[in-house]
Protein backbone atom coordinates (compact mmCIF):
# COMPACT_ATOMS: atom_id res chain seq x y z
CA UNK A 1 0.00 0.00 0.00
CA UNK A 2 1.35 3.33 -1.15
CA UNK A 3 2.21 6.03 1.74
CA UNK A 4 -0.71 8.30 0.42
CA UNK A 5 -2.94 5.62 0.60
CA UNK A 6 -1.87 4.67 4.28
CA UNK A 7 -2.36 8.74 5.31
CA UNK A 8 -5.82 8.42 3.81
CA UNK A 9 -7.06 5.32 6.09
CA UNK A 10 -5.66 6.79 9.44
CA UNK A 11 -7.10 10.57 8.75
CA UNK A 12 -10.47 8.94 7.75
CA UNK A 13 -10.01 6.20 10.71
CA UNK A 14 -9.07 9.24 13.48
CA UNK A 15 -11.86 11.34 11.97
CA UNK A 16 -14.74 8.28 12.42
CA UNK A 17 -13.18 7.85 16.05
CA UNK A 18 -13.60 11.25 16.52
CA UNK A 19 -17.07 12.46 15.43
CA UNK A 20 -18.20 9.28 17.27
CA UNK A 21 -16.37 10.36 20.39
CA UNK A 22 -17.73 13.91 20.17
CA UNK A 23 -21.63 12.22 19.31
CA UNK A 24 -21.96 9.96 21.87
CA UNK A 25 -20.42 12.55 24.38
CA UNK A 26 -22.52 15.10 23.38
CA UNK A 27 -19.57 17.61 23.68
CA UNK A 28 -21.50 19.76 21.37
CA UNK A 29 -23.90 20.19 23.45
CA UNK A 30 -21.99 21.11 26.43
CA UNK A 31 -20.90 25.00 26.65
CA UNK A 32 -17.67 24.83 27.45
CA UNK A 33 -17.04 22.30 24.64
CA UNK A 34 -19.33 23.51 21.95
CA UNK A 35 -18.04 21.71 18.59
CA UNK A 36 -20.79 23.44 16.82
CA UNK A 37 -21.49 26.93 15.28
CA UNK A 38 -21.58 28.37 18.51
CA UNK A 39 -24.46 29.70 21.02
CA UNK A 40 -24.04 33.44 19.43
CA UNK A 41 -25.26 32.33 16.06
CA UNK A 42 -28.51 30.48 17.57
CA UNK A 43 -29.48 32.62 20.59
CA UNK A 44 -32.37 34.50 18.53
CA UNK A 45 -34.06 31.53 18.02
CA UNK A 46 -36.90 31.41 20.49
CA UNK A 47 -36.89 29.19 23.05
CA UNK A 48 -33.15 27.73 22.02
CA UNK A 49 -32.15 25.84 24.83
CA UNK A 50 -34.56 23.34 24.26
CA UNK A 51 -33.22 22.52 21.31
CA UNK A 52 -29.58 21.77 22.26
CA UNK A 53 -30.13 20.77 25.74
CA UNK A 54 -29.04 17.10 26.69
CA UNK A 55 -32.36 15.96 26.90
CA UNK A 56 -33.14 17.00 23.26
CA UNK A 57 -30.87 13.93 22.00
CA UNK A 58 -32.01 11.30 24.89
CA UNK A 59 -33.55 9.51 21.88
CA UNK A 60 -29.70 9.49 20.31
CA UNK A 61 -29.63 6.62 18.17
CA UNK A 62 -27.07 3.62 19.41
CA UNK A 63 -23.36 3.47 18.79
CA UNK A 64 -23.14 1.12 16.57
CA UNK A 65 -25.58 3.02 14.25
CA UNK A 66 -23.53 6.50 14.62
CA UNK A 67 -20.15 3.65 13.85
CA UNK A 68 -22.14 2.67 10.84
CA UNK A 69 -23.14 6.05 8.91
CA UNK A 70 -19.55 7.47 9.71
CA UNK A 71 -17.89 3.83 8.38
CA UNK A 72 -19.99 4.67 5.27
CA UNK A 73 -19.30 8.63 4.82
CA UNK A 74 -15.60 7.76 5.23
CA UNK A 75 -15.96 4.82 2.38
CA UNK A 76 -17.32 7.55 0.28
CA UNK A 77 -14.81 10.10 0.85
CA UNK A 78 -12.27 7.71 -0.27
CA UNK A 79 -14.03 6.87 -2.87
CA UNK A 80 -14.42 10.51 -3.93
CA UNK A 81 -10.92 11.00 -3.45
CA UNK A 82 -10.00 8.32 -5.69
CA UNK A 83 -12.01 9.37 -8.37
CA UNK A 84 -10.90 12.73 -8.20
CA UNK A 85 -7.27 11.71 -8.70
CA UNK A 86 -7.63 9.52 -11.58
CA UNK A 87 -9.40 12.72 -13.37
CA UNK A 88 -6.80 15.07 -12.41
CA UNK A 89 -3.77 13.32 -12.46
CA UNK A 90 -1.78 14.53 -15.87
CA UNK A 91 -0.44 12.15 -18.07
CA UNK A 92 3.03 11.02 -17.21
CA UNK A 93 2.32 12.83 -13.79
CA UNK A 94 3.49 12.19 -10.52
CA UNK A 95 2.37 8.15 -9.63
CA UNK A 96 4.59 6.25 -9.93
CA UNK A 97 2.29 3.94 -12.55
CA UNK A 98 1.93 7.37 -14.86
CA UNK A 99 1.07 5.89 -18.62
CA UNK A 100 3.62 7.71 -20.19
CA UNK A 101 2.99 10.10 -23.13
CA UNK A 102 2.37 9.14 -26.44
CA UNK A 103 5.54 10.23 -28.94
CA UNK A 104 2.99 12.39 -30.64
CA UNK A 105 2.30 14.55 -27.18
CA UNK A 106 6.03 14.86 -26.46
CA UNK A 107 7.13 18.70 -26.50
CA UNK A 108 9.95 19.07 -29.27
CA UNK A 109 13.08 20.59 -28.87
CA UNK A 110 13.52 24.57 -28.60
CA UNK A 111 15.41 26.41 -30.56
CA UNK A 112 18.84 25.89 -29.83
CA UNK A 113 18.34 22.91 -27.74
CA UNK A 114 19.56 19.18 -28.96
CA UNK A 115 16.95 15.93 -28.73
CA UNK A 116 16.95 14.14 -25.98
CA UNK A 117 18.08 10.46 -26.81
CA UNK A 118 15.67 7.84 -27.97
CA UNK A 119 14.98 5.79 -25.31
CA UNK A 120 15.74 1.71 -25.72
CA UNK A 121 15.38 -1.69 -24.25
CA UNK A 122 17.13 -4.31 -26.05
CA UNK A 123 15.96 -7.94 -25.84
CA UNK A 124 18.20 -10.66 -24.47
CA UNK A 125 20.26 -12.31 -27.21
CA UNK A 126 21.59 -9.37 -28.33
CA UNK A 127 25.22 -9.35 -28.99
CA UNK A 128 28.19 -6.87 -27.72
CA UNK A 129 32.00 -6.61 -28.74
CA UNK A 130 33.90 -4.43 -25.61
CA UNK A 131 36.83 -3.13 -26.79
CA UNK A 132 39.14 -2.88 -23.49
CA UNK A 133 41.54 -4.96 -21.17
CA UNK A 134 40.98 -2.43 -18.32
CA UNK A 135 38.77 -2.46 -15.05
CA UNK A 136 36.27 -0.01 -16.90
CA UNK A 137 35.47 -2.23 -20.23
CA UNK A 138 35.48 -5.36 -17.62
CA UNK A 139 32.61 -3.97 -15.75
CA UNK A 140 30.92 -2.41 -18.98
CA UNK A 141 31.19 -6.35 -20.56
CA UNK A 142 29.95 -7.42 -16.95
CA UNK A 143 26.70 -4.85 -17.44
CA UNK A 144 26.30 -5.92 -20.66
CA UNK A 145 25.80 -9.61 -19.39
CA UNK A 146 23.76 -9.18 -16.95
CA UNK A 147 21.03 -7.82 -19.18
CA UNK A 148 21.34 -11.63 -21.15
CA UNK A 149 23.90 -10.28 -23.83
CA UNK A 150 25.89 -12.47 -25.88
CA UNK A 151 29.16 -10.13 -25.29
CA UNK A 152 32.79 -10.51 -26.38
CA UNK A 153 35.71 -8.80 -25.31
CA UNK A 154 38.95 -7.72 -26.62
CA UNK A 155 42.40 -6.01 -26.66
CA UNK A 156 42.96 -2.51 -28.33
CA UNK A 157 45.43 -4.02 -29.64
CA UNK A 158 43.68 -6.93 -31.33
CA UNK A 159 40.37 -4.88 -32.59
CA UNK A 160 39.79 -5.25 -36.69
CA UNK A 161 37.64 -2.76 -37.74
CA UNK A 162 36.05 -5.85 -39.99
CA UNK A 163 34.58 -7.18 -37.46
CA UNK A 164 31.94 -4.46 -36.19
CA UNK A 165 29.12 -5.48 -38.30
CA UNK A 166 28.76 -9.02 -36.66
CA UNK A 167 27.18 -7.46 -33.38
CA UNK A 168 24.37 -5.38 -32.26
CA UNK A 169 26.62 -2.89 -30.52
CA UNK A 170 30.07 -2.30 -29.52
CA UNK A 171 31.72 -0.25 -26.78
CA UNK A 172 35.50 1.09 -26.71
CA UNK A 173 36.90 1.82 -23.40
CA UNK A 174 40.70 2.33 -23.72
CA UNK A 175 42.86 4.87 -23.07
CA UNK A 176 44.16 5.61 -26.57
CA UNK A 177 42.32 8.03 -28.47
CA UNK A 178 43.07 6.65 -31.47
CA UNK A 179 41.81 3.31 -30.49
CA UNK A 180 38.26 4.80 -30.00
CA UNK A 181 38.07 7.32 -32.98
CA UNK A 182 38.70 3.69 -34.82
CA UNK A 183 36.52 1.80 -33.27
CA UNK A 184 33.98 4.80 -33.83
CA UNK A 185 34.30 5.09 -37.35
CA UNK A 186 34.20 1.34 -38.01
CA UNK A 187 31.29 1.12 -36.26
CA UNK A 188 29.58 4.29 -38.07
CA UNK A 189 30.77 2.95 -41.14
CA UNK A 190 28.84 -0.37 -40.76
CA UNK A 191 25.83 1.04 -38.91
CA UNK A 192 26.22 -0.57 -35.60
CA UNK A 193 25.81 1.40 -32.28
CA UNK A 194 28.36 2.19 -30.64
CA UNK A 195 29.32 3.93 -27.29
CA UNK A 196 32.73 5.21 -26.58
CA UNK A 197 33.68 5.73 -22.80
CA UNK A 198 33.40 9.03 -21.40
CA UNK A 199 33.55 10.77 -24.84
CA UNK A 200 29.58 11.64 -25.37
CA UNK A 201 31.03 12.73 -29.00
CA UNK A 202 31.58 9.54 -30.08
CA UNK A 203 28.75 7.86 -28.88
CA UNK A 204 25.40 6.54 -30.81
CA UNK A 205 23.95 5.20 -27.19
CA UNK A 206 24.37 5.59 -23.79
CA UNK A 207 24.58 3.87 -20.79
CA UNK A 208 21.68 5.03 -18.35
CA UNK A 209 21.95 4.93 -14.77
CA UNK A 210 19.48 1.17 -14.35
CA UNK A 211 17.52 0.48 -11.23
CA UNK A 212 16.06 -3.28 -11.29
CA UNK A 213 13.31 -6.02 -9.62
CA UNK A 214 12.48 -8.73 -10.90
CA UNK A 215 10.95 -8.05 -14.82
CA UNK A 216 10.93 -4.21 -14.01
CA UNK A 217 14.25 -1.93 -14.79
CA UNK A 218 14.33 1.50 -14.23
CA UNK A 219 16.34 3.29 -16.69
CA UNK A 220 17.39 7.44 -16.47
CA UNK A 221 19.58 9.18 -18.71
CA UNK A 222 21.20 12.16 -18.24
CA UNK A 223 22.00 12.08 -22.59
CA UNK A 224 25.65 12.02 -22.13
CA UNK A 225 25.59 15.39 -20.69
CA UNK A 226 25.52 14.48 -16.85
CA UNK A 227 25.40 11.14 -15.57
CA UNK A 228 25.17 11.97 -11.86
CA UNK A 229 21.64 13.73 -12.82
CA UNK A 230 20.71 10.79 -13.96
CA UNK A 231 22.41 8.56 -10.97
CA UNK A 232 20.64 10.79 -8.70
CA UNK A 233 17.41 10.55 -10.20
CA UNK A 234 17.98 6.86 -10.55
CA UNK A 235 18.28 6.72 -6.75
CA UNK A 236 15.41 8.68 -5.87
CA UNK A 237 13.18 6.68 -7.63
CA UNK A 238 14.47 3.22 -6.86
CA UNK A 239 12.36 2.65 -3.53
CA UNK A 240 9.52 2.74 -6.28
CA UNK A 241 10.34 -0.74 -7.58
CA UNK A 242 8.69 -2.96 -4.74
CA UNK A 243 9.19 -7.01 -4.05
CA UNK A 244 4.81 -6.15 -4.47
CA UNK A 245 5.14 -4.61 -7.56
CA UNK A 246 7.86 -6.99 -9.22
CA UNK A 247 5.99 -10.09 -8.58
CA UNK A 248 2.23 -8.51 -9.55
CA UNK A 249 4.19 -7.35 -13.02
CA UNK A 250 5.17 -10.80 -13.38
CA UNK A 251 2.09 -12.77 -12.41
CA UNK A 252 0.27 -10.47 -15.24
CA UNK A 253 2.93 -11.23 -17.59
CA UNK A 254 2.13 -15.34 -17.05
CA UNK A 255 -1.36 -14.44 -17.72
CA UNK A 256 -1.36 -11.70 -20.26
CA UNK A 257 -3.46 -14.09 -22.70
CA UNK A 258 -5.71 -14.47 -20.26
CA UNK A 259 -5.99 -10.74 -19.44
CA UNK A 260 -6.62 -10.32 -23.58
CA UNK A 261 -9.65 -12.87 -23.35
CA UNK A 262 -10.71 -11.26 -20.12
CA UNK A 263 -10.63 -7.60 -21.50
CA UNK A 264 -10.15 -7.55 -25.22
CA UNK A 265 -10.25 -3.44 -25.65
CA UNK A 266 -6.87 -2.55 -24.72
CA UNK A 267 -7.66 0.94 -23.05
CA UNK A 268 -10.10 -0.88 -20.55
CA UNK A 269 -7.21 -3.49 -20.25
CA UNK A 270 -4.57 -1.38 -19.30
CA UNK A 271 -6.84 0.59 -16.75
CA UNK A 272 -7.59 -3.00 -15.22
CA UNK A 273 -4.22 -3.68 -14.62
CA UNK A 274 -3.12 -0.71 -13.42
CA UNK A 275 -5.71 -0.27 -10.79
CA UNK A 276 -4.83 -3.84 -10.02
CA UNK A 277 -0.80 -2.71 -9.80
CA UNK A 278 -1.83 0.58 -7.92
CA UNK A 279 -2.50 -2.05 -4.67
CA UNK A 280 0.99 -3.09 -4.36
Amino acid sequence: MKLSSKITYATLVAALAASVYVMVRHLGLIEGLDFGPGQYYYTDIPDWPRYFSSAGVADAPPVWVCYALFAAWGLLAYWLWRAVERRTLPVGGDSPLSVPPSAASLPAPAPGQSAAPFPLFLAPGATALVVGAGRVAARKAETLRSFGLAVETCSPERFEASVVGNFTLVVAATADAAVNRAVYDACRAARVLVNVVDDPALCSFYFGAVARKGPLTLAVSGGGKCPVAAQLLRDRARPLLTDRLAAAAERMGRERETWKQRLPEPGARAAAMRKELEKC
